[in-house]
């Protein structure tokens, strides 16, 4: 589903459609990352970014506002922003 939400948004932009109203960044975690340690929920509430997908390694993550899955070193995050 995500996926295919993704490639519906790269065919829009592709051949010239409006721009979508929110962006989606990928973002790299290392050591000097702000979000090491912290859960999806604290990211949200005191970055105001939502964490859409993460993986680690060869596992992909769907987030839950219950997880207490905690971004670590070489986590590879897909983050909603909200545009402008």
């Amino acid at each position: 589903i995500i996926s295919a939400g993704f490639v519906e948004q790269y065919t829009e932009l592709a051949n010239g459609q409006a721009a979508p109203d929110v962006l989606l960044k990928t973002v790299q975690i290392d050591l000097d990352s702000a979000w090491l340690g912290l859960t999806f929920e604290e990211i949200e509430t005191g970055y105001h970014r939502t964490v859409v997908l993460a993986k680690r390694d060869s596992a992909t993550i769907l987030p839950t506002k219950e997880s207490t899955y905690r971004v670590e070193s070489g986590d590879v995050l897909v983050v909603y922003m909200p545009a402008g």
